[in-house]
């Protein structure tokens, strides 16, 4: 049930991400994008990252309180 962990700090990443690739995208032309979808990126991958962080609070909150810890290793160093 841990393999969401990494979308916490890496979802806005992925936003900013994504709107920096908008806007190079949009860079050589008379108009840029629209404000909108800009925003609405911006917007909903830190609220992704938020969702995922709740999850992880909220199956924090049925283990056992000696037993109150998620880890997840992403890779060996």
């Amino acid at each position: 049930m841990e393999n969401y962990l990494w979308v916490i700090p890496f979802a806005p990443l992925a936003g900013a991400v994504i709107n920096g690739l908008i806007a190079l995208l949009y860079s050589h032309r008379e108009q840029g994008p629209s404000e909108k979808m800009v925003a609405f990126i911006g917007c909903l991958f830190p609220l992704v990252s938020v969702a995922a962080a709740l999850l992880a609070f909220r199956q924090l909150l049925g283990m056992d309180e000696a037993h109150r810890l998620i880890e997840q290793t992403l890779f060996p160093w």
